[in-house]
């Protein structure tokens, strides 16, 4: 009977482990160095606000410049408007706190991530080139860190498989294919009501009826910005369009030296017509409503090959020792108008017309082989937490 008994109130335990998990709110903490990551991850953001069981808290490091640099004039500023001020909080608030799940948009893993499922939702597709403190040379997305996360959720098979072959993996089971949930509300928005809808809020009314490029370089002493950014936009000034100029968060223009006046002051004095936005928030709304875009090597110039739109993309003298994967990088080629630094700039080098057919089969392609769930990724990630049991309900 005593054993009975024990095995009654073991179970009973057990029930009430159950219970008292269920009816508890589980603690999600997602991490990105700055709000440009929350900008990959606000639609799942959105979809588990609706799940009255889960608590997220937010921590953005904001720790990407080096020392000696200054630090961005252009932040991203979006996440006030999603995130309520309690749920952001600090790392030394964060390394106190039980977490039942930690979401990282990066790949530099903090010490106090323990005792919880660690989840990498990737923010890119570019395949980045970055050196290890050992002097080796990887792809980003490849990077070893990846064997502290439980559960990876990747953008495409490439990548997932890849990372396998590579025994990056901590457990067999740790790849999702998600996709990138960031891409859903560009997918879902390329209708002309919407396209209308966000050209009326970024664009003033006497230059709706013009093309629209979009200029959204990276960051780096390697990019477009640094190397030819004062050539580009005073090409662009001398056109009739409209200009909308998006700089990285993480770039700072006055850190280069190539010029001694901010950016602000560079578009007053080129764009005499006032033809042109500065925005630091996402890029995606931009995206929609342009023509064209003008970019360098990097995710939002992938990215925006689902719009099947031209991509003018900037090739620096020494592009390719930032490039871990030339197969992807030639594939991307094919998809865009590449404009080369030793050659001089002028506005005809911007002149927006239709894709070939060429070019948009290559576009269909590179979607194929690069992006997965594309306008679904919010419910993939979603349902991979559900099934997980990391968020309790759906």
């Amino acid at each position: 009977m005593s054993r009975i008994r024990t095995a009654i109130r073991t179970l009973d335990d057990a029930a009430h482990s159950i219970r008292r998990r269920a009816t508890r709110k589980r603690k999600i903490l997602f991490h990105g160095h700055n709000d440009m990551n929350y900008n990959m991850f606000m639609p799942l953001h959105k979809k588990i606000l609706r799940d009255s069981h889960t608590d997220v808290f937010f921590l953005f490091t904001n720790e990407i410049t080096k020392k000696n640099e200054h630090k961005s004039e252009f932040p991203l500023n979006n996440t006030k408007q999603h995130i309520e001020s309690d749920k952001i909080i600090s790392a030394e608030k964060a390394k106190y706190m039980k977490w039942d799940a930690i979401l990282d948009s990066d790949l530099h893993t903090p010490w106090f991530y323990r005792n919880a499922t660690f989840i990498q939702i990737f923010h890119g597709v570019a395949a980045k080139a970055v050196t290890l403190e050992n002097g080796t040379v990887v792809n980003y997305n490849y990077h070893p860190n990846l064997r502290n996360y439980d559960v990876c959720f990747f953008a495409n098979k490439t990548f997932l498989c890849r990372t396998k072959d590579l025994n990056l993996w901590k457990n067999s089971d740790s790849g999702e294919l998600i996709g990138l949930c960031c891409l859903d509300n560009m997918i879902k928005k390329n209708n002309q009501q919407s396209i209308n809808y966000v050209k009326n809020i970024l664009v003033p009314e006497r230059f709706r009826s013009k093309q629209i490029i979009l200029y959204a370089p990276s960051w780096g002493n390697h990019n477009s910005l640094v190397r030819k950014g004062e050539e580009i936009l005073a090409a662009l000034a001398q056109k009739d369009i409209f200009v909308i100029v998006k700089p990285h968060p993480n770039f700072v223009f006055d850190s280069t030296n190539r010029t001694e006046i901010s950016l602000k002051k560079l578009l007053e004095r080129l764009f005499k017509d006032r033809n042109y936005s500065l925005i630091t928030d996402s890029p995606y709304d931009a995206a929609l409503i342009s023509d064209a875009l003008i970019s360098d090597f990097g995710s939002l110039a992938l990215e925006y090959t689902l719009l099947r739109k031209p991509i003018f993309l900037f090739q620096g003298t020494d592009q390719l020792s930032h490039i871990a994967d030339l197969d992807q990088f030639n594939m991307f080629l094919k998809c865009s108008y590449p404009f080369h630094e030793n050659k001089a700039i002028d506005k005809k080098l911007f002149t927006i017309a239709p894709l070939s057919k060429e070019q948009r089969l290559f576009m269909e392609e590179f979607e194929e082989a690069y992006f997965a769930n594309v306008g679904r990724a919010t419910d993939a990630a979603f349902n991979a937490l559900v099934r997980r049991d990391i968020i309790c309900r759906k």
